[in-house]
């Protein structure tokens, strides 16, 4: 598991994500949003660049109504904190 922080449309991170390097290594991206909108957005960016985006979790997650919202916009699982405690390995 890495973390890729500062936002897909920051220019390292953009062009750290779309390197042939990245896609060789990712098998799954846990993208983080804090808002429905960011989500869909951010969603949308990764499967344009044919990333293989698995779900949404962060901030969004903390209200139901986004994360309704998130799931139903992107088609995505949306993953709270208690989702993914169990999801993790021990």
């Amino acid at each position: 598991m890495i973390e890729v922080a500062d936002g897909l449309y920051q220019a390292e991170t953009a062009q750290l994500v779309a390197s042939s390097v990245f896609h060789a290594l990712v098998d799954g991206i846990l993208f983080a949003s804090n808002s429905a909108l960011g989500a869909v957005a951010g969603a949308n960016w990764l499967q344009t660049h044919r990333l293989p985006i698995v779900g949404i979790s962060g901030v969004v997650t903390a209200s139901p109504l986004a994360a309704r919202e998130t799931a139903q916009a992107t088609g995505l699982p949306v993953l709270g904190l208690n989702d993914l405690y169990a999801k993790a390995p021990l």
